[in-house]
């Protein structure tokens, strides 16, 4: 049977080691916490740019559409409508919940 004598200088150098490797896998989770929310945020930015862009597309219709107008032509909405539905489809609508409320029943007293 092997026999270890448990000293301070031996405590201390395992909590040492230990703690070295706990700081480790901390900074290896954070740097990989770190890609993920970096991953999220280049995600994000693409969707805001592309977003961006369809903003300006439309805006763009409507300058065309208005000088159309002032024109005296009627112009087809049907590609604009077309754009704006695209546009709210990116992010699907919620889902409306109708709320019913009951009147509360009066009584009339007549005293009498």
């Amino acid at each position: 049977m092997l026999t270890v004598e448990i000293t301070f200088p031996l405590l201390f150098g395992c909590c040492v080691l230990l703690f070295a490797a706990i700081s480790a896998v901390d900074a290896y989770c954070l740097e990989r916490m770190e890609l993920t929310v970096g991953n999220v945020q280049s995600a994000v930015d693409a969707v805001v740019e592309q977003l961006s862009r369809a903003k300006e597309e439309i805006l763009g219709e409507i300058d065309a559409l208005e000088l159309r107008v002032a024109d005296g032509e009627v112009p087809d909405l049907s590609a604009l409508k077309a754009a704006a539905q695209a546009l709210d489809d990116v992010v699907a609508d919620a889902p409306v919940v109708e709320v019913v409320v009951e009147e509360p029943v009066v009584e009339a007293v007549v005293e009498g």
